[in-house]
C-alpha cells in the first residue's frame, strides 16, 4: 500500500490522537500568530508614524545649553556664542539626502486700518478689529515650502519668483480669511507700519508713544488657504481646543514674503533702537546677525535618511546648536512600541521553542504506541524513508488544519488583547517634551506632534498576505523540526525484535 495512502488512513482511523495533536498544535499555533501579529503591526507603527510626521529637520540654536551655560555662571553666553553662517546654511543644503531647504525669519507688524482674524479650529471665522500685529514670515525658497508641503494651498494668484525673493521685493501671499476681511485681491496693495515704541513714554491709555514709524506697503501677488486637515494632523491631540484656535488664527494672520524685504525692516528698526538707546548701557543695537532670525528647514529625500544626514552634518555645526526632528516626537512614545515589540518576539520564540518541546514529546509517545505497526512494515521490506515519510505526511497534514484555523483565531485574539496592552505600555512610558522651540506655529508645525491617541490609531493587525506566509512558514517549519527526534526513534527500529 502505497504510504501517502497509509498516512490518510491512519489519520482518519486514529480520530483520538489526531484530535489531540490537531488541537495542540492549534493551541499553539495561536500563541504563534498572536506574537506574529503583534510583531508586525509594531513595525507598521513605525513605518506609518514616521512617513506620516516626514524627514523636516530643523536647525536652531540649543537653549537649553545655553541656558546650563548661563546658570552656570557663563553670563556672557548668549553675546558670545558662535552663530550659525548663511554659507554652513547652504552648504548643508547640499547634502544628497535633502530634497529642498528653506530659511526664514519672522517678524511683525502693526496694521494701519486693516482687521485681524480670529478662528476657530473646526473651521468657523469669526472677524474683530483693533490695533493688532500681524506676522510675516519670510521666504528664501520661492515655491514656499509650506505649499510644496501641503500646509497651505494658493488659491488665487501665485507664489514667489527667484528674482523677488533674490531682490527683497515687497510682495505678499496672504491668507483668504484676512483678504475676504479686508476685501483684499490679488493685484491690491496693503499698508502695514513698522512701528518703534518707546517703552519709557506712555500716552494717556497707557501705550508707548511711537518713537519713529515707517509704512510697510506690499503688493498682494498670492492668496492662501490653510490645509485644515494637515494643521489638526499637526497639531497635538492633548492640546486645549483654545490653543488649536490660537495657533489657526496666526496662521490667519500670516503673509509669506522674502526674507531680504524683511531684513530692510530689521535694519531700520535697529538704526532707531539705536538712537533710541543710545544713552543707556546695556543695549546695543548698532549691529546685527541676520542669520540670527533665520530658521533653517531641510525637507530630506527619505525620513529614513534623519540618521545619515546627521552624521554627515554634525560636524558643520557650532556649539550650542541642535537639530530638531519632525519625528522627535514619535522617539517620545517609541519607547511603548519598542516593548510591545519585545514582548511580541519574546512570545514568538517562546511558542516556538514549546511547539517543539511539546510537539516532539507528543509525537514519540504516539510512535511508541505504533512500535509494532512500523515492525510489520520494516519486515515486509518497506524501506526506512517510506516510513520516515509517512510519519511527515501524518504530522504535517493535521499540523495544516490545525494552523489554518489559529490564522484567524490568532488574529482575533491580538486585537482584542494587544490593544489594551499596548495603551498601559503608553500610559506609563508617557513623556512630557521637555525641549524649548522657539519660533512661529507654521515652522514647529514641521516638527509635527505624535500623541496616544496616534500611536492606537496607527496600530492596526491586519490579515494580510505577509502575516498568513508568516504564520504558515513559521508553524510548518517548526512542526518539521519537531518530527526529528521521532524519525531518529523510527529509524532504530529493528523488526526482530519488534516481533519477537
Amino acid at each position: 500500500m502505497n504510504f501517502l495512502k497509509r498516512s490518510f488512513l491512519s489519520i482518519v482511523r486514529r480520530k483520538g490522537k489526531t484530535i489531540i495533536l490537531l488541537a495542540i498544535v492549534f493551541i499553539l499555533g495561536n500563541i504563534m500568530a498572536y506574537g506574529v501579529a503583534i510583531n508586525q503591526a509594531t513595525e507598521n507603527i513605525d513605518t506609518n508614524l514616521k512617513k506620516s510626521l516626514g524627514g523636516y529637520v530643523m536647525i536652531q540654536a540649543d537653549y537649553n545649553a545655553l541656558n546650563d551655560a548661563y546658570n552656570n555662571g557663563n553670563e556672557k553666553i548668549y553675546e558670545e556664542y558662535q552663530r550659525m553662517s548663511l554659507d554652513t546654511i547652504k552648504t548643508i543644503g547640499q547634502s544628497s539626502y535633502v530634497k529642498y531647504y528653506d530659511y526664514s525669519m519672522n517678524l511683525y507688524f502693526y496694521q494701519s486700518d486693516l482687521k485681524n482674524c480670529t478662528a476657530e479650529s473646526d473651521g468657523a471665522v469669526y472677524y474683530g478689529s483693533s490695533r493688532e500685529m500681524m506676522s510675516a514670515k519670510g521666504v528664501q525658497y520661492a515655491p514656499i515650502m509650506d505649499a510644496e508641503e501641503g500646509k497651505i494651498n494658493i488659491v488665487d494668484g501665485r507664489a514667489f519668483t527667484e528674482d523677488e525673493v533674490n531682490n527683497g521685493k515687497y510682495v505678499a501671499v496672504i491668507s483668504k480669511a484676512f483678504a475676504e476681511l479686508n476685501n483684499l485681491h490679488v493685484g491690491d496693495t496693503m499698508k502695514l507700519l513698522n512701528d518703534i515704541e518707546d517703552y519709557n513714554k506712555y500716552d494717556d491709555t497707557s501705550t508707548p508713544t511711537i518713537y519713529a514709524s515707517q509704512d510697510v506697503v506690499y503688493e498682494i501677488i498670492g492668496i492662501f488657504d490653510v490645509n485644515k486637515d494637515n494643521f489638526q494632523a499637526n497639531s497635538n491631540k492633548n492640546e486645549e481646543k483654545s490653543w488649536l484656535d490660537y495657533q489657526l488664527q496666526e496662521m490667519y494672520n500670516t503673509l509669506y514674503t522674502p526674507n531680504e524685504a524683511l531684513i530692510n525692516e530689521l535694519k531700520f528698526t535697529f538704526e532707531k533702537y539705536a538712537e533710541l538707546f543710545k544713552d543707556e548701557e546695556g543695549y546695543d543695537f548698532t549691529s546685527f546677525n541676520q542669520t540670527d532670525y533665520y530658521t533653517p528647514i531641510y525637507v530630506l529625500n527619505n525620513p529614513e535618511d534623519i540618521d545619515n544626514f546627521e552624521k554627515e552634518i554634525t560636524s558643520l555645526l557650532p556649539e550650542y546648536y541642535t537639530l530638531n526632528y519632525s519625528t522627535d516626537s514619535y522617539d517620545q512614545v517609541s519607547t511603548s512600541i519598542k516593548q510591545m515589540g519585545n514582548i511580541a518576539k519574546t512570545i514568538l520564540i517562546g511558542s516556538i521553542i514549546a511547539t517543539i518541546v511539546i510537539l516532539t514529546l507528543v509525537i514519540v509517545l504516539f510512535l511508541r504506541d505504533r512500535k509494532q505497526e512500523f515492525g510489520i512494515y520494516l519486515a515486509l521490506g518497506e524501506s526506512k524513508l517510506k516510513l520516515l515519510g509517512q510519519i511527515v505526511v501524518e504530522v504535517m497534514c493535521v499540523a495544516f488544519v490545525a494552523i489554518s484555523l489559529s490564522l484567524f483565531t490568532g488574529n482575533v485574539i491580538a486585537k482584542s488583547l494587544s490593544s489594551n496592552m499596548l495603551q498601559q505600555q503608553l500610559e506609563k512610558n508617557s513623556n512630557e517634551d521637555n525641549g524649548y522651540y522657539y519660533t512661529s506655529y507654521s515652522n514647529y508645525s514641521y516638527l509635527g506632534e505624535v500623541s496616544n491617541e496616534d500611536v492606537l490609531a496607527a496600530y492596526d493587525i491586519q490579515l494580510g498576505i505577509n502575516y498568513i506566509i508568516m504564520i504558515y512558514a513559521i508553524g510548518l517549519s517548526t512542526t518539521l523540526v519537531s518530527t526529528v527526534a521521532p524519525m531518529i526513534y523510527t529509524t532504530r527500529l529493528k523488526p526482530k525484535k519488534i516481533l519477537m
